[in-house]
């Protein structure tokens, strides 16, 4: 009797052990379809763990469309005000153009997706640094509901919320 139960309970803690592997575990796969919309920025770490510029308290959107175009933005909240009429890049001076644009990351190009290994690739037509144009970027993609989960080679990490 004592191995009857033994053995009971075994197969009782396998079959939950197995069906949490299952639920919890389990990658959901994402399809292109599901990327497409518009996107906001929850939050953002360096390969390290560490806080980018861009990423202390961020603000940002992420629209990919249906037909492979797509617009990145993040700044920071905070940034320095300039002064009333003297805000165009022209009046500004060198340091108060550097405060102002102090951790803001912007390109827009054409994306693809990779359903294979779950790949979202940016391709840079224009970028405020003009060292990203004519380069791609990789991200592997996982999704949650409405949360957006991309980590690039290097290690960093986004978390985007779908804009509803």
């Amino acid at each position: 009797m004592k191995r009857f139960r033994i053995l009971g309970l075994s197969a009782v803690l396998a079959l939950g052990v197995a069906s949490i592997s299952d639920s919890t575990f389990a990658q959901q796969r994402v399809t292109r379809d599901q990327l497409v919309g518009m996107w906001t920025v929850v939050s953002c770490t360096d390969a390290n763990g560490g806080t980018p510029a861009q990423c202390v308290n961020p603000n940002g959107r992420m629209m990919l469309n249906a037909t492979g175009q797509y617009m990145y933005t993040i700044a920071p909240r905070g940034r320095p005000k300039c002064s009333p009429g003297a805000c165009g890049a022209q009046q500004m001076t060198g340091d108060q153009w550097k405060a102002a644009t102090q951790g803001v990351v912007s390109d827009f190009g054409n994306w693809l997706f990779s359903d294979a290994d779950q790949t979202l690739t940016r391709f840079h037509e224009a970028s405020l640094n003009p060292n990203n144009e004519g380069s791609q970027f990789k991200n592997k993609v996982s999704l949650t509901g409405d949360d957006l989960r991309t980590v690039n080679d290097a290690g960093g990490t986004q978390i985007w919320r779908r804009v509803r």
